[in-house]
């Protein structure tokens, strides 16, 4: 009786361990990059430029993805990056800013529910969460440019800005090999066995 009780336990434990690696690695943090290229005129720092190619990129992590407390936000994530002004240079965008996806257009904002600092894709679906795009969107009609936005060159502030391309690439880690799952599975399996046989042995010996 007790060496069933035993056999049952240890099983159980031998379960939990293999459910908690499948799902432990399941919700580990997914990278992600927005990627935003446009055509853009404006002042960073001390220097001005023409209207010339903008990439700005990105990198979040699908973990941190939320709904923001205002609706016309939709989903939010924070992510740090670069912007990169041809002819200009190339620089850092502090501090981190986020991405906002709502019904029909994507931007990048200042905090959670903070200043509208550009780019954004207008008529557009975009997901924060999957690979995505490229998609192209109108860059939306406002009566004023969008606010400043802190960078290591110096405050990039725009004066003319184009239609804007967004990409989102998410970098999911390679598919868990089956047989290798399968295999350790196996390999506790039988060292479970093995345990219970030794101590079936011990036991009878000892009478």
């Amino acid at each position: 009786m007790r060496t069933s009780i035993a056999r049952g336990s240890t099983w159980r434990a031998a379960r939990v361990f293999l459910v908690t690696i499948v799902t432990t690695s399941s919700a580990l943090a997914v990278p992600i990059d927005y990627l935003f290229d446009f055509y853009a005129s404006g002042k960073i720092g001390t220097t001005s430029f023409p209207f010339v190619p903008v990439h700005v990129e990105l990198h979040g992590d699908t973990d941190q993805i939320q709904q923001s407390s205002t609706p016309l936000f939709g989903k939010y994530n924070e992510a740090t990056g670069t912007i990169t002004i041809q002819g200009v240079g190339r620089f850092d965008i502090t501090p981190p800013v986020g991405v906002s996806a709502s019904p029909g257009i994507v931007s990048v904002r200042l905090g959670l529910n903070g200043l509208y600092t550009a780019p954004a894709a207008q008529d557009v679906p975009a997901y924060l969460d999957r690979t995505y795009g490229p998609v192209t969107g109108i860059y939306p009609i406002i009566t004023t440019f969008p606010s400043p936005m802190p960078t290591s060159g110096g405050t990039i502030q725009y004066t003319g800005l184009g239609d804007v391309t967004f990409r989102a690439i998410r970098f999911d880690p390679p598919p868990v090999d089956v047989p290798t799952l399968d295999a350790l599975a196996l390999t506790i399996l039988m060292l479970i066995v093995a345990l219970i046989a030794y101590r079936y042995i011990a036991a009878r010996m000892a009478r």
